[in-house]
């Protein structure tokens, strides 16, 4: 099994160097914006949640694949952070992940 990268979060918020970190995603939603589906994620690295890390369009179909469900973990291969709106909430695009462990949703009892 693969370890979360314990921190990672906030060493990516701040553009802190981190290479290839585990995290898990603990949720996702469709966003409406831009004409374009988006999908925000719920991401842990183990100590700190995140619910604001978009998935970057070009990733869509792992979600579309049921490749990202709910406790799967991934590698984040490329990201960037970027501050938004007034009050420079910290917002982590997804660019290229990788998905390590496929969490296998079970369909009622």
């Amino acid at each position: 099994a693969h370890q979360l990268s314990r921190g990672a979060l906030a060493k990516m918020c701040n553009q802190e160097e981190v290479s290839d970190p585990i995290l898990q995603v603990n949720g996702f939603k469709s966003i409406a914006g831009s004409g374009q589906e988006r999908y925000r994620l719920l991401v842990s690295d183990g100590i700190h949640s995140l619910s604001f890390s978009m998935l970057a369009t070009q990733l869509n179909h792992l979600i579309h694949d049921n490749k990202i469900t709910n406790f799967t973990t991934i590698k984040v291969k490329k990201h960037m952070c970027n501050a938004q709106g007034t009050n420079g909430k910290k917002v982590i695009i997804l660019l290229d992940v990788e998905v390590v462990r496929f969490q296998q949703v079970h369909q009622g009892l």
